[in-house]
């Protein structure tokens, strides 16, 4: 779950329409998934099992109103049928309880005057525009608000990342932590002992840029791998081999890690960075090269073996991580 100005938030955004206007959605669903997890974005036909039964009006209220932190409507002569005014009602209520938020942005579809949405107040025209270029559009309204927001999200069950990071600005990456957020607190990493490891790391950056698109499912299963062998490891009690099983614990993360961001000198130190964190939680040291040369080559012959690898548990980072010289455990 999102933490947002201390409301939880579990969908970035959210879109309410009418069936007749479902392709053209679908496509801007589609856009804004590329570009956030697919998690994020509340698109009723990716939610069917959870709509069904009673109450399906209630449980879309409360999507709208209490669940995202960005609804979209879409405005046009059918947005007047009677479901779409059971998720305007509950939208309007979004605009009058978090107007400081700026929380509802409407599309146009057309000229359709909507009661409760002033005329002097802009939406986004879609004109000629296809479904990506108005989630585009969505989009660099939603970032502007996330740079722009008093609050952090913090992980969840995990790692608070206004304590971890020390400010309230709106990370970058953020939804490369919101993966870990979602992931930690009911999912797939619910009980991973090395996921706060990797939030902790990530939060405590400014400057990194994801990588398009991202790969949710990647950056899971890399740190899912991780801890099966940290486990090993750890109920080992120090009789395993650690030049070797420091590298196979780190290489699954690392990866998962390298390919979700950006290439840049700043992702290039954060793989560095969670080498050195992985390896204080395994209770050992790696020795790093003094010279500032070797010590580049090194970190370069890392970084871009993970850039370049064909899976998880790429054979070349494994023997790029087995260069490093190990002290410990301590």
């Amino acid at each position: 779950m999102n933490y947002t100005g201390g409301n939880m938030r579990r969908f970035a955004i959210a879109l309410s329409f009418p069936g007749e206007h479902r392709r053209f959605v679908r496509n801007v669903a589609l856009g804004l998934a590329e570009k956030l997890a697919r998690e994020s974005v509340f698109f009723d036909e990716w939610y069917e099992p959870e709509l069904r039964g009673i109450d399906a009006d209630l449980k879309l209220r409360r999507i709208y109103r209490d669940d995202s932190e960005l609804v979209i409507p879409f405005f046009s002569e059918h947005y007047m049928k009677m479901w779409c005014q059971i998720e305007w009602r509950a939208i309007r209520a979004v605009l009058a309880e978090r107007a400081k938020d700026d929380a509802v942005l409407p599309v146009h579809i057309d000229g359709t005057r909507i009661e409760g949405w002033e005329v002097i107040d802009l939406g986004i025209r879609k004109g000629r525009r296809t479904g990506r270029q108005v989630a585009d559009a969505i989009l660099d309204v939603y970032n502007e608000r996330q740079r722009d927001a008093e609050s952090v999200e913090v992980a969840g069950k995990v790692v608070p990342y206004n304590l971890v990071h020390g400010t309230t600005k709106t990370l970058p990456h953020r939804p490369l932590l919101q993966i870990f957020e979602r992931a930690s607190a009911d999912g797939d990493l619910r009980n991973s002992l090395l996921a706060p490891i990797v939030v902790s790391v990530l939060s405590a950056e400014t400057e990194l840029e994801l990588a398009r698109p991202l790969d949710a499912d990647l950056v899971i299963r890399g740190v899912q791998l991780s801890d099966e062998y940290f486990v090993l490891v750890h109920k080992s009690a120090g009789h395993r081999d650690y030049q070797r099983d420091f590298p196979q614990t780190a290489t699954p993360t690392l990866v998962s890690i390298a390919r979700s961001l950006e290439r840049s000198a700043d992702a290039h130190a954060v793989i560095i960075r969670l080498c050195n964190a992985l390896a204080e939680r395994l209770r050992i040291e790696l020795i790093w090269p003094d010279d500032p040369d070797e010590f580049n080559d090194l970190t370069n012959e890392i970084y871009t073996a993970c850039l370049q690898a064909t899976c998880l548990d790429d054979d070349n980072v494994l023997v790029a991580l087995k260069r490093l010289p190990i002290a410990g455990p301590n």
